[in-house]
């Protein structure tokens, strides 16, 4: 199916839902997603983003903004960092996603909204996604996966609709930063949001400040490890970071891979 073919099967399947509420994040998917239901005649769509302690504050700036630039009903909840997520467990996106499609579904029933959504793409049911069980739990519909959109496809059709998010980098939360079993504290997870802002300034903004203990581990983009390793950057980024309460600071060598943190040593 070209790519048209999934906007007009998108299209016809958000007209189809009488009211529904999205789990909106402000990236590139759920933006697409809004976008799309704009387009498809919904008025004033309503838009949920929630703001634990785990996701960085640029998200919710981002998401702000793409609200306003879509003039979307949108909503921003804080959640409490709660304690069965302060260990860091590797059931984490589970227990996260649950918490905030149920803090979602509290809005819903609010408004009168009858179904949720998100912008799960066709991409997502080859990734790991542990967080998937608890979409299936609350029966939330992601529309682009069900209309065939990878995730290029969304990128295309975003920059086709002119969005400001259709070549943002995919970001996570900053639980992922930290080894599982090992508990983690606000503190924590400020130092790594700052350490990650920095970085970003210095023009990777594909990057993860991964953490063990007093030990930061930096993944950028393995095409962007030259450009990185010059004298002066890594003199800069290394007291930049030991300002922060890092110790030692390193480069992963083989540069980022999505969801490392979960692989073992030998893979």
């Amino acid at each position: 199916m070209i790519l048209r073919e999934k906007a007009e099967a998108l299209k016809k399947l958000l007209k189809s839902l009488p009211s529904f509420v999205i789990a909106f994040s402000g990236g590139v998917d759920s933006g697409l997603l809004a976008a799309a239901a704009v387009r498809a005649g919904h008025e004033r769509v309503l838009a949920v983003t929630l703001r634990p302690p785990w996701v960085p504050e640029r998200e919710y700036r981002d998401a702000a903004s793409m609200a306003e630039f879509l003039d979307l009903d949108w909503h921003c909840i804080p959640i409490a960092f709660p304690e069965e997520l302060r260990c860091n467990p590797e059931d984490r996106c589970y227990l996260c996603k649950t918490r905030i499609l149920r803090a979602i579904r509290d809005i819903a029933v609010k408004s009168g909204a009858t179904v949720l959504v998100d912008g799960s793409n066709a991409d997502d049911s080859y990734a790991h996604r542990p967080g998937k069980r608890a979409l299936e739990e609350f029966g939330v519909i992601s529309p682009l996966a069900e209309c065939g959109f990878s995730k290029s496809d969304v990128r295309a059709l975003a920059k086709e609709y002119g969005l400001p998010v259709w070549n943002k980098p995919a970001y996570s939360c900053l639980l992922t930063r930290f080894p599982h079993d090992r508990r983690v504290s606000e503190e924590m997870l400020s130092m790594v949001e700052k350490g990650e802002e920095f970085l970003i300034a210095q023009g990777f903004p594909s990057v993860r400040l991964r953490t063990h203990d007093d030990l930061a581990r930096i993944e950028i983009p393995p095409e962007e490890r030259e450009r990185f390793c010059t004298t002066e950057r890594m003199d800069r980024v290394s007291r930049a970071l030991k300002s922060l309460g890092y110790r030692y600071v390193s480069l992963d060598l083989e540069g980022y891979r999505c969801g490392k943190m979960d692989r073992t040593e030998t893979e």
